[in-house]
């Protein structure tokens, strides 16, 4: 089954919303931008708390489907851009031009939506580097 197949299932409102959830959740394994748990959270802070509410769930899958669309179209300018430079015989590409599927970005047509969803996976990144969880505090006895 595909993300058309899984969004679907999400929009369709005789499912359970547990399993409508559980569809976005199959919809993020497939396409997760800044990775599957940072994605899911940026998704809640985006539309809010989709796990209980059906409107935030389908702006959560609003939101995943924009950023999906802008991420194919990069895909595919990415790909004309590949043949072009293969017709030239660069064959390899230059370092200063990942392709689209190899960065952690949220594509999005308004750049400050990027710069959110990156300063929310950072967040959600420093403590883990850290060696502690987001929620964990620390308090000096």
């Amino acid at each position: 089954m595909g993300f058309g197949e899984r969004a679907r299932r999400v929009r369709n409102g005789r499912l359970a919303h547990g399993q409508r959830v559980a569809a976005l959740c199959s919809c993020v394994r497939l396409y997760h931008p800044i990775g599957y748990r940072a994605t899911l959270s940026f998704l809640a802070e985006l539309a809010g708390p989709y796990q209980r509410h059906e409107h935030a769930l389908l702006r959560a899958l609003a939101a995943l489907e924009a950023s999906r669309a802008e991420w194919r179209i990069a895909e595919a300018a990415y790909a004309e851009s590949r043949r072009k430079q293969k017709r030239l015989g660069r064959r390899v590409p230059a370092s200063d031009d990942p392709p689209p599927s190899r960065t952690g970005h949220w594509y999005a047509a308004a750049p400050d939506l990027s710069r959110r969803a990156a300063a929310h996976a950072s967040k959600l990144v420093q403590p883990a580097l850290l060696g502690s969880s987001p929620t964990s505090s620390s308090t000096s006895t």
